[in-house]
């Protein structure tokens, strides 16, 4: 986020901890990535990309979620969290894109 201050990058490096810590929370329990509470996760981790960043639909945070498994430098900084963390918030990601087309 360009021209963010130091407390908005405290912030926003807090939120995304919070997310990853809650989902390899999931992982570790044997959750399934489109069981609605890892949905729920995926879903507070695209409203940050759209409150902090830009404008994030969940299909674009879908397609985003290819990138994060593809680039192994997404993944690398995604499983130093959590072994596994990448694909399961990739698969979570994607499981609540197709859930907010039905709605």
């Amino acid at each position: 986020m360009p021209g963010a201050s130091s407390w908005q990058w405290k912030l926003i490096r807090d939120e995304r901890a919070a997310i990853y810590a809650d989902l390899l929370a999931l992982l570790k329990s044997g959750v399934a990535p489109d069981d609605p509470r890892a949905m729920d996760v995926a879903e507070r981790a695209r409203l940050s990309i759209d409150r902090w960043f830009y404008p994030c639909s969940a299909q674009m945070n879908a397609g985003l979620a290819d990138t994060w498994e593809t680039d192994p430098r997404f993944e690398a900084n995604i499983d130093k969290q959590g072994a596994g963390l990448t694909k399961f918030m990739a698969a979570a990601a994607r499981a609540n894109a197709a859930r907010s087309q039905k709605a």
